[in-house]
C-alpha cells in the first residue's frame, strides 16, 4: 500500500501528475520544490504570459497539495503565504558524506603534494555561475603570486565564453579547465582545493541558494565566494571559513585573495566547522524528510 505521493520538481508539470494520482488513490500529495517555479532562476519565461501562467499553477498547486517542501527558507516564506506556514518545511540540497569520506584521503594527499595554491570551481558555467571577476582579480596580483596560483574549473562551460576570456587575460599558465567529470572526480576535486570559489549572479533572487554551496560547505574547505547579501551568503558566514565579496567586486576579489595567499604560504588556511555542515548531511536530511511525510499523513488521516 501507498502512503503518500512525493513529487520533486522541476519540471515542474510533474506536480500535475501527482495532483492526479492523489485524486485517484486518496492518499495524501506532498510537492517538492527543488527551485522555484514561478520567476525561478532557471525558469525559461519568455513573455509575461508565460510568467503568469507559472506564477498561477504554483499557487493552484501549493494550494491542493497536501504539504509543500521548499529547497530555500526563503522559497518556504513564499509558498507559506499562499497556503498557511505549517503545511510547509525547508529542506535543502545536501551533500553525500559517504561519499566524501571515501574521496577525502585521496584529495588530501593530492592537496599536500602540490605546490601551488589551488583555487578550484566545481559546477556549469552559466551567466549566474559567472567566475570572470575572479580571474580579473587574479590577473590584478603581482606576477611572482600568480606563479603561485592554479585555477581549476570542472564543469561545463555553457556560455562558451571562458577559454577566450583567460585569453584576453593571458592567465593560460594559471587556469585549468578540466570539463565535465564524473560526480566522485567532482567531489575529489572540492576536497583536493586549497580553496573553493563560488560566484552568484547580483541579478538572483536573495533567496537563491545554489545546489553545490553544500558539497561545498560539506567539503570543509575554505570558500571565496562573489555572492549578493541573502540566504546564500548567511550560510557561508556560519561555516567559519568564508571570504565574502560582492558580486563582481574585482577589488574585494585580489584583496582576498592576498590574504588567503598569506595564510596558504604560512600553512594557516582555515577549515570549516563540521558541525555547521553536519546539518546537510543528507541522512540528516531524510530524517527530517521522513518526519515531515509522517505528519502530513497523520493530519490526512484525521481529516
Amino acid at each position: 500500500s501507498v502512503d503518500a505521493v512525493l513529487v520533486t520538481s522541476p519540471p515542474h508539470s510533474s506536480q500535475l501528475a501527482g495532483w492526479l494520482i492523489a485524486r485517484a488513490t486518496g492518499v495524501p500529495w506532498v510537492a517538492d520544490f527543488r527551485d522555484r517555479w514561478c520567476a525561478g532562476e532557471f525558469q525559461a519565461e519568455p513573455t509575461h504570459l508565460h510568467r503568469a501562467l507559472d506564477c498561477a499553477l504554483e499557487r493552484w498547486v501549493v494550494r491542493r497539495a497536501a504539504g509543500v517542501v521548499a529547497v530555500t527558507h526563503g522559497l518556504a516564506r513564499r509558498l507559506g503565504g499562499e497556503r498557511g506556514h505549517d503545511a510547509v518545511t525547508t529542506i535543502y540540497n545536501g551533500f553525500d558524506a559517504d561519499e566524501f569520506d571515501r574521496e577525502r584521503r585521496e584529495a588530501n594527499q593530492l592537496r599536500q603534494a602540490s605546490s601551488r595554491l589551488t583555487i578550484t570551481f566545481v559546477g556549469a558555467i552559466t551567466e549566474v555561475s559567472w567566475p570572470g571577476a575572479l580571474l580579473q582579480a587574479v590577473r590584478r596580483l603581482p606576477a611572482s603570486t600568480r606563479r603561485d596560483l592554479l585555477v581549476r574549473f570542472y564543469g561545463l562551460d555553457l556560455t562558451g565564453k571562458l577559454q577566450s576570456f583567460v585569453a584576453e587575460l593571458d592567465l593560460e599558465e594559471v587556469v585549468e579547465m578540466r570539463g565535465y567529470v564524473q560526480h566522485g572526480d567532482a567531489v575529489r576535486a572540492l576536497l583536493a582545493g586549497d580553496v573553493l570559489y563560488l560566484p552568484v549572479s547580483a541579478r538572483v533572487h536573495p533567496g537563491y541558494v545554489p545546489g553545490k554551496l553544500f558539497e561545498y560547505i560539506g567539503s570543509l574547505r575554505p570558500v571565496l565566494a562573489s555572492v549578493p547579501e541573502g540566504e546564500t551568503a548567511a550560510l557561508l558566514r556560519h561555516t567559519g571559513a568564508a571570504w565574502l565579496c560582492p558580486p563582481g567586486d574585482v577589488d574585494c576579489l585580489a584583496a582576498k585573495l592576498k590574504d588567503l595567499y598569506r595564510l596558504w604560504r604560512r600553512r594557516q588556511l582555515p577549515t570549516g566547522d563540521p558541525d555547521s555542515a553536519a546539518p546537510f548531511d543528507r541522512r540528516r536530511q531524510t530524517s527530517q524528510l521522513a518526519a515531515f511525510l509522517n505528519r502530513v499523513i497523520s493530519s490526512s488521516d484525521r481529516s
